[in-house]
């Protein structure tokens, strides 16, 4: 069991979140991520892969223009 680095009275456990990334003037929310969540606070840790994910998610959004975009991860 990992302690939460935020609150320290949670723990991680497996589970989603949602996440929002902005760059430029574009914004993207992802829901269903695969995180660890605090079962305390909600603070969440995300894995490489996934965020390696997420990156290439909003370099898509960028490079065609996008200004907000809502999408269900999905790997």
């Amino acid at each position: 069991m990992i302690s939460c680095v935020i609150c320290k009275e949670g723990i991680y456990k497996d589970g989603s979140t949602t996440v929002t990334l902005e760059r430029e003037s574009t914004i993207i929310v992802v829901k269903a991520v695969p995180a660890m969540v605090c079962t305390n606070c909600g603070k969440y840790i995300l894995s490489e892969e996934v965020t390696e994910y997420l990156m290439k998610l909003l370099d898509q959004a960028v490079l065609h223009g996008a200004a907000f975009e809502m999408l269900n991860y999905a790997a």
